[in-house]
């Protein structure tokens, strides 16, 4: 697999290069391995545990808050392209997805919280 493409955001497995459009964006190592995981898993949805032992080889469930730390700065800094990015979306009771329907950019996002018009069927939260 050379490469990953979602929308606007294009993955480069071998030389871990993520770019929006055609600006490049910068991530941790532990951030591009995490939007590596869920980008090779597009529109499925992720447990936590499974994030864990994926991204960290972790086998305790406990260690959830690393998850989700590390979840919000990569949605940070995928907020701050000018871009339709793929969005990382909370389903309840269930983990995490990146869906391929970007979001809109940030100026057209007028209630980033809402899960309206979404196209699915079960509780999202958008974080």
């Amino acid at each position: 697999m050379d490469r990953i493409s979602i929308g606007e955001m294009t993955i480069t497995p071998t030389s871990a290069l993520v770019t929006l459009g055609s600006g490049a964006v910068h991530l941790t190592p532990t951030e591009y391995r995490l939007l590596l995981t869920l980008a090779r898993h597009v529109d499925e949805v992720l447990s936590r545990q499974a994030l864990l032992q994926l991204v960290w080889g972790y086998q305790d469930s406990s260690a959830g808050h690393v998850v989700d730390v590390h979840l919000g700065r990569l949605r940070q800094k995928l907020r701050r392209a000018t871009l339709a990015t793929p969005r990382i979306i909370t389903v309840r009771g269930a983990g995490l997805s990146l869906v391929s329907d970007p979001a809109p950019p940030p100026e057209t996002n007028l209630d980033a919280g809402h899960a309206a018009g979404s196209g699915y069927n079960h509780s999202v939260v958008l974080l």
